[in-house]
């Protein structure tokens, strides 16, 4: 492949955007605040981490973010906590709500990631993207 000057010119930078004021600023994650949940998601993550010796990817922690999401949106589950005892809760009912989140999260990802193999349209979409934008990312990190 042979190197090809698509521009030659001065580039200038555009001009500075005007300040926005956030609607909602506790949405904002300043250091030193988290919210409630973030917190118990942290302090699980924290725990797992512990137990097997720091070794927890970041493939590990999406899988324990998006199951405690799950967890924490199932209606059923909290019902349950709140009518049961924890040792109730923990032995009898997590289980079998776990088991089956665990499998639709499994079969969701394994659906989504055929689908970046079986669409080559979609598959060269996804990589020409990322391609872009993390070199667009890289290159305005390093200014």
């Amino acid at each position: 492949m042979k190197d090809q000057e698509d521009f030659h010119g001065d580039i200038g930078l555009a001009p500075a955007e005007t300040a926005k004021t956030l609607k909602n600023p506790k949405s904002l994650k300043t250091a030193g605040f988290m919210p409630e949940e973030d917190a118990l998601l942290e302090e699980i993550i924290s725990k797992i981490n512990e137990r097997f010796d720091g070794i927890f990817s970041e493939g590990d922690r999406v899988i324990v973010e998006t199951l405690y999401n799950r967890a924490k949106e199932n209606k059923k589950l909290n019902r349950q906590a709140q009518k049961n005892d924890e040792e109730v809760y923990t032995k009898s009912i997590v289980p079998e709500v776990f088991k089956q989140v665990a499998q639709d999260c499994y079969i969701e990802q394994m659906k989504a990631f055929s689908k970046l193999f079986e669409d080559k349209r979609f598959y060269d979409t996804v990589m020409a993207t990322l391609a872009q934008e993390t070199y667009r990312h890289s290159n305005d990190c390093a200014l």
